[in-house]
């Protein structure tokens, strides 16, 4: 029986190894697939966080802010202590993020409203006008999506008004 003991021991000693091994491969296969999966996670949140992407950089919106500014286009209607105008037009735009009520006043009427989102969505990832009414509203109080683009199809023929101080808005680069 002296043997059976040691057989005993030599097989309780090699089953606890392996279950050893195999614990902590395991464990080491769990971490890494957890790690995968919150890097999955991660990398669907970054491209899910904006709601559009627009095809300019901070620096060109800042450009167009103040162009709107010099030609009296535009107004801000919340504050925001930490950023001046100008950053904060960028800011908004660049991130994508919808604020929860609009921030800026475009001086502009329907038809021009369209040519000025025209411009800005030109190239735009997901940016549709009801995006853009939630950022720049208009001068008319109840713009949406419906009275602009009605106001546009009953324009019977020409450029709506300051539709080259529009354009000359979006020049990339001043001359």
């Amino acid at each position: 029986s002296y043997w059976g003991v040691g057989i005993y021991i030599m097989f309780v000693t090699v089953f606890t190894v392996l279950l050893i091994v195999m614990f902590r491969y395991g464990i080491r296969e769990s971490k890494k697939s957890n790690e995968e999966k919150l890097a999955n996670e991660n990398k669907i949140v970054e491209e899910k966080s904006y709601s559009f992407k627009l095809n300019y950089s901070q620096e060109e919106l800042k450009q167009i802010y103040q162009r709107l500014i010099d030609n009296s286009q535009i107004e801000t209607l919340v504050e925001n202590k930490e950023m001046t105008d100008d950053d904060y037009f960028a800011h908004i735009l660049f991130s994508g993020v919808l604020p929860s009520k609009p921030i800026f006043k475009l001086r502009f009427d329907n038809i021009q409203t369209d040519l000025f989102y025209k411009h800005l969505s030109f190239n735009s990832e997901n940016f549709t006008m009801d995006k853009f009414l939630q950022i720049l509203k208009n001068k008319n109080t109840k713009s949406s999506p419906g009275t602009i683009s009605s106001s546009v199809s009953g324009k019977k023929t020409g450029k709506p008004k300051n539709a080259d101080l529009i354009d000359s808005i979006f020049m990339h680069k001043k001359g």
